[in-house]
This record gives C-alpha cells, structure tokens and sequence, in this order.
C-alpha cells in the first residue's frame, strides 16, 4: 500500500514547518514521537474531512493501488498522565466508534425513521466521566454524519428508576433501562436509542446495544 499523503493537523502546530511525516522528525526523541495521535484514513475520507488540504481521489489512482493519509494531531493529554485504560480508549477511539455506527447501520436505516419523525439518543457508560462524554459526543457526531437525526441529549429517567438501576451491573441497567424509557415515553416508538459502555474492568473493548420500542438488543 502506498501513503501518498502525510500530514499533521493540530490546533498547535498548524505551520508547514510541521507538515510532515512525522517518521521523519523521529530525531526529536522518542517522547515526542508518542504524543502523536496518528489515524490511518483513505484519501476520499480525508478529502471529506478536510478539503481544503487533501485533494479529491483520482480515479486512476485507485485503479492501482490504494491511496491512503495518515493524519496525526498533538495529544491533548501527554502519554502517562492519563490512566493507561483510558489512553487506549481514547487512542483506539475513531475505530471503535466507527463499528458501533456498522452495527446500528445493519439494524436501522435513517430513511426508515421518516423526515422529522424518530431521533437517536446516545449516552455512552465508563469509569470516567470526561473519557464517557468522550465517546457519546464522537458516536452522536459519526451517527449523524450517517444521515441519522441525533439528539444533542441523553435520554432521562425517572430519580426512582436511577435508584433502582443503581444497584444493576451495567449490563444488567442497559435492558431494563430500555423498557423504562419507552414505559416513560421519553422515547417514542420511532426514536431508537444507542448505548455505549465498558462491561468489564479488565477490558478496552467498547460494547454497544440498541433500544427500540422497549426492546433492548447487544449490537457487540
């Protein structure tokens, strides 16, 4: 495979003195190295995402071999001064969102909801509140780039029910959740609403289900 672009974007080094492949600036130190975050995208991907700097796909090019950028940014938190589970989440974060929106996509399609009809909630379940709103705001933005109608809001429920859900492991809440929201009608019967959560402490994997009219099912 040939990377035929490579560049950084970061909100603090947006001079061409750093649009580079930052294999080539490897003198700087080993340190330095790692407060990249690099993402491996095809070039028609970041052309959407950034189309002032990376050309449209030549049909050509793709005839011949696949045409990928590597775009990498300054971490905004330094590797080690975050804890080591939710520096993997946070690292591995584009891919994992990008299979819970295949696996909503395989269940819901947003033609199906009808124009002004259902919305989608997300509210995402980890350890650590700011790496949780992490997550629901980058699932909610990968829906709605998906054509679904996404609330800025994650669905409420009533104080007793929090109460009761309390006591559940989260894979336990997540079902019974579910079927007390649409009890409530805080969702509808065309709203569906997705939940992202760590199940395990001993696990980086993000799992995710689906709730539509009070039925819940696990996605991954």
């Amino acid at each position: 495979m040939e990377t035929a672009l490579l560049f950084w974007l970061s909100v603090l080094f947006l001079s061409s003195d750093h649009a580079a492949d930052p294999i080539q600036q490897a003198w700087l130190g080993r340190s330095h190295t790692r407060d990249l975050s690099c993402e491996r995208v095809s070039q028609a991907e970041a052309h959407r995402r950034f189309p002032a700097t990376v050309p449209a796909t030549a049909m050509r090019s793709t005839t011949f071999m696949d045409v990928d950028a590597l775009v990498c940014a300054r971490r905004l938190v330094p590797v080690g001064e975050r804890d080591a589970r939710d520096d993997v989440i946070v690292s591995q974060l584009g891919t994992e969102v990008a299979a819970i929106v295949g696996a909503v996509a395989g269940v819901v399609d947003p033609a199906d909801m009808g124009e002004g009809g259902g919305r989608v909630f997300v509210d995402a379940w980890y350890p650590s509140p700011p790496v949780a709103q992490k997550i629901a705001i980058a699932t909610r933005q990968a829906l709605a780039q998906g054509g679904h109608r996404v609330s800025n809001l994650a669905p409420l429920l009533a104080a007793g029910d929090v109460e009761v859900l309390q006591s559940l492991s989260i894979a336990e809440a997540l079902p019974v959740t579910c079927a007390r929201l649409f009890a409530e009608q805080t969702l509808t019967g065309r709203d569906v609403f997705v939940g992202v959560a760590l199940l395990r402490d001993n696990e980086t994997q993000l799992h995710a289900g689906l709730c539509q009219k009070g039925r819940w099912q696990w996605l991954r």
